[in-house]
């Protein structure tokens, strides 16, 4: 057990820690630790190993007071990580403590983000200056730095799609243009950051457009569908310009460089628990899926600035960014850096340097089993879909579903019960008193329903069974749409500020340009 105080001095140390928020992320995004991770309890065996690789770990949980925190500390001391502490209170003994809570999401990055648009004044552009410009005739190159997805989706009209630090490489091509380039994301921390990138880079009349996407929609004007005009690539000549001032900017930020034998060797001490070591490509998806350093993670430098409590939990870890070069690496070093992150470095020479060292590439996504898998197996009692249908028909069973509410939405067997796995031992009591209750456990692949059922064993249900594979096998049967009690009161999915209408779109913008004053 850990107290407030104790907490808030760990935070403030050079000790190396994560801190996480084992709620569910809606419950997170409404007040939580500023700098926690947001990891419910139902996501432990799936991302722990990525997130706290080395096992020695300090690591922290919360929740709001409850037991959740607590079960969530035993699962992670099962899985071998053996300095584990609860926050004493949860987030009422912090409040309790005259320590505040801050709400949204991604909020180190949304913070860093207002940081650096007030000290870089980074200028901007309204989507109503834009509009003044298309009557006068003013030409203006419009370059959305989104995931391709997200720019296929909808997009500002005529816009290009540069993705992520991608922009930083076609600086040299778009300049030639001689024409303005506005920047834009969904919202601001990116189109702040790409056009600070290009700003630094050494292009004069840059712009971001202010509160991307959704400020556009909120000035009236519609948003583009459809086929678009495409991509812009880098090309070979630009990246050769754009690298010097790539590496002068990161190496003045005091990125290091990991030469290709020692990365192979840093992945396989992360491998065996040794080390806290993040690596990410930085390329793009269909650079990555053509052929990738295993044991890397896909994530564009961009995305990795704007989600870093998602992936780097453990800010004392070492970071290490690759590129098929080092441009786009050094890029997303120097605004890692920037953040305050120590222990940053880039694969010198980049991907063509691995293979040079005679190293080898894969292809595809091999998705590791989450921890205790095999263990929560051996305590469980499987059957499969003609066995589960004979179990319905003679006996009076509970059937429950520990998907998320949106998967159970969109797919339940007739008469199940949604149970998120975090609430799993406080709820089912009120579905199954009795502990010789038939109960059968579903979920969409047969992985949480696995750990659900081998607590529900553990709790003393002695006919607690799971169904083989999950919903997926059963793909003859009719699944039922929709929702429950439960299921409809749920916060365990958190929507995007643009899908929450425009008085969401307000609230939010509102919100993110009002960090910077509320965290001085």
């Amino acid at each position: 057990m850990i107290d407030a105080t104790q907490l808030r001095d760990l935070m403030r140390s050079d000790r190396a820690f994560a801190l996480f928020d084992v709620r569910e992320v809606g419950e997170a995004e409404e007040g939580h630790i500023l700098g926690a991770t947001f990891l419910p309890r139902r996501m432990i065996e799936f991302r722990i190993a990525h997130l706290v690789p080395l096992r020695a770990t300090t690591i922290v949980v919360y929740d709001e007071g409850g037991a959740r925190a607590e079960l969530a500390a035993a699962t992670l001391r099962e899985l071998g990580y053996s300095d584990v502490e609860v926050l004493e209170g949860g987030t009422a003994g912090w409040r309790a403590a005259g320590l505040t809570l801050i709400d949204g999401n991604n909020v180190p990055s949304k913070l860093f983000g207002e940081k650096v648009h007030d000290e870089d004044h980074t200028p901007g552009v309204s989507a109503q200056t834009i509009e003044t410009w298309q009557r006068e005739g003013r030409a203006a190159l419009f370059c959305d730095i989104r995931t391709p997805q997200e720019y296929e989706r909808s997009r500002i009209p005529s816009s290009y799609s540069t993705p992520g630090f991608d922009v930083g490489l076609c600086m040299p091509d778009i300049g030639d243009r001689s024409v303005p380039v506005v920047v834009n994301c969904a919202g601001r921390t990116r189109s702040i950051i790409a056009c600070e990138t290009l700003r630094q880079l050494g292009m004069k009349e840059v712009y971001a457009l202010e509160n991307g996407t959704m400020g556009w929609v909120l000035a009236g004007h519609a948003l583009e569908k459809g086929d678009g005009l495409g991509v812009i690539a880098p090309t070979v000549a630009g990246r050769a310009k754009v690298h010097p001032r790539a590496l002068e900017l990161a190496q003045s930020a005091g990125a290091g460089f990991v030469d290709p034998k020692t990365l192979e060797a840093w992945i396989g001490q992360r491998d065996r628990g040794e080390m806290d070591l993040y690596v990410f490509d930085a390329r793009q998806t269909d650079e990555y899926d053509a052929g990738h350093i295993e044991g890397t993670t896909i994530l564009p430098g961009a995305l990795a600035v704007q989600r870093t409590d998602e992936f780097m939990p453990v800010r004392q870890g070492q970071v290490v960014f690759i590129d098929d070069d080092e441009t786009r690496a050094l890029l997303a070093s120097y605004w890692l850096k920037r953040m305050g992150f120590p222990n940053v470095a880039i694969l010198k020479g980049g991907v063509k340097a691995w293979t040079d060292a005679g190293l080898p590439l894969t292809r595809g996504r091999m998705r590791q089993p989450p921890l205790g898998l095999k263990q929560a197996t051996a305590r469980t009692e499987a059957i499969d879909a003609q066995e589960l249908r004979k179990v319905m028909q003679e006996t009076r069973c509970v059937t429950i579903n520990v998907d998320t509410s949106a998967q159970f939405s969109r797919g339940h067997l007739p008469g199940s019960s949604w149970v998120p796995r975090g609430w799993l031992e406080q709820r089912i009591s009120a579905l199954a008193p009795g502990k010789d209750t038939p109960i059968v456990v579903t979920c969409r692949d047969g992985q949480q329903s696995v750990f659900a059922a081998a607590a529900l064993r553990g709790l003393g249900y002695r006919n607690a069974f799971v169904l083989t594979g999950g919903l997926k096998t059963i793909a003859d049967w009719p699944l039922v749409e929709g929702t429950d009690a439960a299921a409809a009161e749920a916060k365990d999915v958190i929507l995007p500020p643009y899908a929450k209408g425009q008085a969401g779109m307000r609230r939010y913008l509102e919100w993110e340009t009002k960090l910077t004053s509320a965290h001085r």
